[in-house]
């Protein structure tokens, strides 16, 4: 059917539009099969909506069926993330009376699935007000005309209904208020306790540090001190073996020698005293004996 009717491989031997075509398909692959999904996807990837649903309509003259066709090829462009009015944006000219259709069945009677498809849209219109052309319609549905023109019960629900929504706004902004507030508070104590922690941490760790520090300043100062007196003990030590060694040899050593001098100094004094004396006497005796004589 698509090959025959809409298919982009098959532009040139396409047959005349019908609105019968488009009515049976929306009664037997949408309607009659409960909205299914995938007979949907089916309709969007042959390119239904682009090349034969919207090139058609016509304001006035296209079908309930053709216009709910429409309706459900955009609901599942959005399911599927892809761009939806890029068909409406080339051809814009039946766009407002499109939308008129769509509006007037809303407030008819219909199956349930019908009505939610057409909630549906309208929601994605109202979520597209960047658009121009939806902009443009959607616009005179939030106009303030249309509340003038409301009777007393319906602004007694619509206050109602606004202070709900107020309620909710309210509530809604004080839960940012007490989030942020929260969120301050948070940081505050986080950076309170990242402090003080931190803190604790650079005295643990300076702590630490002094430790090891003294330990290898006492260290070093113990091996200086330690050296200097072992030096000093060394030397006292070496003096007194020196000074016991000395007073050894000179008892052992310098007594016998000193007595081996005294003697022979000693006997050269007798030896050079007794020969003075022996000459002296000699000399007195000679003289004697020569004054005798003569």
């Amino acid at each position: 059917l698509a090959s025959r009717y809409w298919a982009p491989y098959t532009v040139g031997n396409h047959l005349p539009f019908d609105e019968k075509v488009v009515d049976d398909i929306y009664i037997t692959e949408i309607y009659g099969s409960n909205f299914s999904i995938r007979r949907i996807m089916m309709l969007e990837f042959s390119q239904y909506l682009e090349n034969y649903l919207w090139p058609n309509y016509v304001t006035g003259t296209s079908s309930h069926a053709h216009m709910m066709s429409i309706v459900v090829m955009i609901n599942e462009k959005f399911r599927e993330r892809v761009p939806a009015w890029q068909p409406f944006k080339k051809l814009p000219e039946h766009f407002p009376g499109f939308f008129q259709q769509m509006l007037e069945a809303c407030l008819l009677e219909g199956s349930l699935r019908e009505q939610t498809a057409l909630l549906v849209f309208l929601n994605h219109c109202f979520n597209s007000m960047e658009v121009e052309l939806i902009r443009d319609q959607v616009k005179h549905l939030v106009s303030l005309a249309m509340w003038v023109s409301l009777q007393c019960v319906n602004r007694a629900v619509i206050d109602v209904v606004d202070r709900a929504v107020l309620d909710a706004v309210d509530r809604a902004v004080l839960d940012v208020v007490d989030r942020a507030v929260l969120d301050v508070v948070d940081r505050a104590v986080l950076d309170m306790v990242d402090r003080a922690v931190l803190y604790m941490v650079d005295r643990a760790v300076l702590d630490v540090v002094d430790r090891a520090v003294l330990d290898a300043v006492d260290r070093a100062v113990l091996d200086a001190v330690d050296r200097v007196v072992l030096d000093v003990v060394d030397r006292a030590v070496l003096d007194m073996v020196d000074r016991a060694v000395l007073d050894m040899v000179d008892r052992v050593v310098l007594d016998p020698l000193d007595r081996a001098v005294l003697d022979v100094v000693d006997r050269a004094v007798l030896d050079v005293v007794d020969r003075v004396v022996l000459d002296v006497v000699d000399r007195a005796v000679l003289d004697m004996v020569d004054r005798e004589l003569f």
